[in-house]
């Protein structure tokens, strides 16, 4: 098929849909539709083993077979042909679980089957190298200031002793932190925007040199297995807090007089164990309004983040992966390529 060929499909399905084709940063991007919403988290799939000439003018048609797709991000390289993987977006993430169920393993030409599953949707930055004396509330400045879409930032702490002997009321970083961005695309544009052409993965930052790339993402999991969930975890916590401190705190006695099974305080953070859900939601729902830096738990001002304690890796999103048999038992099972997180990932 020659360039005018293709030129000409996608210019036709431009005018049979009226969304536009544009392409950007090495990708061709087919919508979004003009004043669509931005679909929540979770929408996005990754379509593998695509022949390397197949383009939009097949693509969309197949991934809007049985919904409205906001936006699909073919991979281009520099001859004008595919990389073999695209990025498709859905309005809801119910349609993008119905997309690997119908699609994975479809025959989309004779004798070549596609892979679809749910996309690495990474938006987590590692920063290794770090000073020592360096604060969460340093770092969380000097990264929004230098990059947009900073949600959050975690850095771990060891506790030191000072000359004397007598443990110290300060904290040392272990010298790495995760910045946390809204989209994956804020966190690519970041480590682009920092990165120009650096080909060691190192940037002077907080005036030094500092190792910058992707974090491992997090794996995510079931919506219905978190909602079993009876443990909370709770980080940042000051240096004096015992696990029995914490055990009193989170029982709030003088409100429901929950049941708190047992804490477990591991350097700077701990998990507590409720006896049930509803026991550990009440909790939940009651001191996560709380100023945690203004209770017994806080310490010099140190912002203190409470949240579910994810369950262990037996329950991560490759045992949740909506394309295994108990969904689709015809399907083969397919894993994206691991250094194709996403599109911007380069």
């Amino acid at each position: 098929m020659t360039t005018e060929e293709v030129s000409q499909r996608l210019q036709d399905l431009v005018n049979k849909t009226g969304i536009a084709i544009t392409q950007r940063c090495g990708q061709r991007l087919y919508g979004p539709p003009d004043g669509w919403p931005e679909p929540e988290r979770g929408c996005e799939v990754f379509v593998g083993r695509l022949p390397r000439d197949l383009y939009e003018d097949e693509l969309v048609p197949l991934m809007t077979s049985f919904a409205p797709i906001y936006q699909l991000r073919l991979i281009m390289d520099f001859s004008g042909s595919n990389k073999g993987f695209a990025f498709v977006t859905y309005t809801k993430r119910s349609d993008a679980i119905e997309a690997i169920f119908r699609l994975n393993n479809h025959e989309v030409r004779p004798n070549h089957r596609i892979g679809v599953t749910e996309s690495v949707d990474n938006s987590r930055l590692f920063i290794g190298n770090l000073p020592l004396n360096m604060t969460r509330k340093q770092v969380m400045d000097e990264m929004s200031a230098k990059t947009s879409g900073v949600e959050n930032v975690v850095v771990y702490y060891n506790s030191y002793e000072s000359a004397d002997g007598c443990e110290d009321r300060e904290f040392k970083t272990r010298g790495f932190a995760f910045i946390e961005y809204r989209t994956h695309r804020d966190a690519a544009m970041a480590r682009k925007c920092l990165l120009p052409g650096s080909k060691s993965g190192r940037v002077m930052l907080f005036g030094t040199k500092v190792t910058l790339d992707w974090a491992i993402p997090e794996l995510k999991v079931n919506q219905l297995v978190m909602s079993k969930v009876t443990i909370l975890f709770v980080r940042y916590l000051g240096c004096d807090v015992t696990e029995a401190l914490i055990r009193e705190f989170f029982s709030l006695r003088n409100v429901y007089n929950l049941n708190v099974q047992r804490v477990k305080r591991i350097k700077n953070y701990a998990f507590i164990h409720f006896e049930t859900r509803f026991d550990a939601q009440l909790a939940f729902n009651y001191i996560s309004h709380m100023d945690l830096c203004e209770t017994p738990l806080g310490e010099k001002g140190q912002a203190i983040e409470l949240m579910w304690a994810k369950p262990p890796k037996k329950c991560n999103y490759r045992d949740d992966c909506v394309t295994n048999k108990s969904l689709n038992p015809t399907a083969q099972p397919f894993h994206q390529y691991a250094n194709h997180t996403n599109g911007l990932n380069s």
